[in-house]
């Protein structure tokens, strides 16, 4: 979804026609396959990113609910060894989603 104005992500409606911001977390592990070929999570490797957009066109990036810059956002995905400049990953979806995505309504 690609839009003019991060604003236009913000849901609007009759029961909700003032929601000053929007927006979207994504739960990311690392996983392993043990013995059995099942798959693990990773004990503490949790990460979190999260997008809010607001009403006047200013988006904000959090990684683990700290406050984060989206340069840094994607060379944490860069460490993580994800290759944001080929269409071939899924992931690359998943961050698009994460600039570009119609966001979650919170009022």
């Amino acid at each position: 979804m690609r839009l003019k104005k991060v604003s236009e992500l913000i849901h609007k409606s009759e029961q909700h026609p003032d929601l000053e911001y929007c927006k979207v977390t994504v739960h990311f592990v690392d996983v392993y396959h043990d013995d059995t070929d099942e798959e693990q999570v990773v004990p503490g490797s949790d990460l979190w990113v999260t997008r809010t957009a607001t009403r006047n066109d200013i988006s904000k990036y959090y990684v683990n609910d700290r406050p984060s810059k989206f340069n840094e956002v994607v060379d944490l995905f860069i460490a993580k060894g994800v290759d944001l400049n080929s269409g071939r990953f899924l992931i690359l979806q998943v961050c698009s989603w994460i600039s570009n995505a119609a966001l979650i309504a919170v009022g």
